[in-house]
């Protein structure tokens, strides 16, 4: 009668144990590597912040800006090139003037200030192709871009 007490006392026991860990789950331990990973971001020092270079900004409004594109890929690459520049969120429009011998020039009009970067990273963002500033000039309203052969 004793055995069968003490069987019944270890089952008793392990359902306790079970009971316990379904209400109360156990909380995960953090590895090794989380801990170090831890103390080593807050030993490192706070990065110290950047200031942005100051860019020239095309102004909006007026005339707008003379934008000369060399190395456009193709009648359907200069349509991509105007549709992802009136999509920005700066520019009230974007007229083509010319082309030819893959070389446009466009009439852009902005309606806030942008710099040359970003008008560039605009049509990158909008076309798939890298374009580069080859040349800025925002006291004279003037903008030369070029797409990157073989990109897109």
């Amino acid at each position: 009668m004793d055995s069968g007490r003490f069987v019944l006392a270890v089952i008793l026991m392990i359902a306790v144990v079970v009971i316990t860990n379904i209400l109360f789950p156990p909380v995960p331990r953090r590895s090794r590597t989380a801990a170090r990973d831890t103390v080593a971001q807050v030993q490192q020092p706070a990065p110290t912040p950047q200031l942005p270079e100051l860019e020239p900004s095309f102004a909006p409004g007026g005339e707008g800006v003379d934008v000369t594109i060399a190395s456009v890929p193709g009648f359907q690459g200069l349509m991509e090139l105007q549709r992802a520049l009136v999509r920005l969120p700066q520019v009230q429009s974007a007229a083509v003037r010319r082309y030819q011998d893959d070389e446009a020039a466009i009439q852009l009009v902005l309606s806030q200030p942008m710099t040359a970067n970003a008008i560039a990273s605009g049509i990158t963002t909008g076309t798939g192709h890298r374009i580069f500033v080859d040349e800025a000039r925002p006291d004279a309203l003037r903008l030369r871009l070029r797409f990157l052969n073989g990109e897109g």
